[in-house]
């Protein structure tokens, strides 16, 4: 382990008066393309990228985990970021020959 992360709290994410100037560590990972070929974790993934495609998660997100919101109508009231979530979450087999959309 590197020395400065020893340095980090480990019930915080890291900020920029702790660990180095490195803008990259402090953004997180940028994931472009998730693959699962199980339909369920699949389905995971999907609302993961859902919720990623926020700031800050709207108020439907919440209606939606406490199940006063469908899925289907959680995605239609935020089109823009489904489409982006089902762009970078796919439900497929690695090896597979993948249709074209």
């Amino acid at each position: 382990m590197a020395d400065w992360l020893r340095l980090v709290p480990h019930d915080r994410p890291f900020d920029s008066t702790i660990a180095p100037k490195c803008p990259e560590m402090l953004r997180g990972f940028d994931v472009r393309l998730s693959i699962e070929k199980d339909a369920v974790a699949h389905q995971t993934l999907l609302l993961r990228k859902f919720y990623r495609a926020f700031d800050e998660p709207p108020d439907d997100y919440f209606a939606y985990v406490s199940g006063r919101l469908t899925r289907d109508e959680l995605f239609a009231r935020h089109r823009t970021q489904h489409r982006s979530a089902h762009a970078g979450a796919w439900c497929a087999e690695l090896g597979e020959k993948i249709r074209a959309l």
